[in-house]
């Protein structure tokens, strides 16, 4: 008898995870219908099933989540939700899928009376979309150069460098490609600007990524002499840097 339903049980998990379809991941919440339009729904009279799809794993973690129609009204209830391993073994219940480089496989067990369409998506479980770990400028010979790095960076669309003159109102001085959209590795940017506008300046790195959102990097001080135009920079207790450092220096924003 235990054989039997050892057997079972083999042949039901070896079911779910023979499936062709896989599940898309996003940044942000998707709509409806933006995942019914690009056939990311599975349609027709679904009543209590296990749906399943296969989960490309990131570098990041993901959430396992979905989205439903029903022509009644009725809510569907997700009772649980299985993960099994290219072998079909199941490796856990939950909705959090940690970080990796396979292909796992996703099970919903659905209750419902009926529904027309059930969407499985994954959302980036990503606290921001980079990690910036470092940023530093200063001028010299009537250059201001800019430096940052990326500790990491996710669904990147563009890099801006912003000025001030006052840490308030901003300005775009350049803006810069991501080297890789998606990145968990170390990235590093060096921007030479022909710039001589003498005073005080704040210069920092915006990030936009591919769903709109903005993250800020920490700000840093330059001053550039009105005169002479040679460019002296501070660090963040005010203590003057000799220019060609490779040290970075912060003022952290708020």
């Amino acid at each position: 008898m235990k054989a039997l339903l050892f057997l079972l049980i083999s042949i039901s998990a070896t079911a779910q995870c023979n499936v062709t379809r896989t599940a898309n991941s996003y940044l942000a919440l998707p709509s409806f219908f933006s995942l019914y339009f690009t056939n990311q729904c599975i349609s027709g009279a679904i009543h209590d099933t296990t749906i399943c799809v296969k989960v490309p794993r990131k570098n990041v973690g993901q959430l396992a989540a979905f989205s439903y129609s029903s022509p009644s009204g009725a809510p569907a209830f997700v009772t649980s939700v299985n993960q099994y391993n290219s072998a079909c073994i199941m490796i856990d219940n939950t909705t959090s899928i940690p970080p990796g480089t396979d292909t796992i496989t996703v099970c919903y067990t659905i209750q419902t009376t009926l529904i027309d369409n059930f969407c499985p998506y994954m959302i980036q479980m990503s606290a921001l979309a980079v990690e910036f770990c470092g940023v530093y400028a200063y001028h010299s010979e009537g250059i201001l150069h800019v430096r940052w790095l990326t500790c990491s960076n996710t669904g990147t669309r563009k890099f801006e460098i912003i000025e001030s003159p006052d840490a308030v109102n901003w300005r775009t001085l350049y803006t810069q490609f991501p080297y890789v959209e998606t990145n968990s590795n170390l990235s590093d940017y060096n921007i030479p600007l022909d710039y001589n506008k003498g005073g005080d300046h704040y210069i920092a790195i915006r990030e936009v990524d591919v769903n709109g959102d903005v993250t800020l990097s920490d700000i840093v001080y330059v001053h550039i002499d009105e005169k002479t135009h040679v460019g002296e920079s501070y660090d963040i207790i005010g203590r003057r840097i000799a220019n060609g450092s490779n040290q970075m220096y912060y003022i952290k924003s708020n």
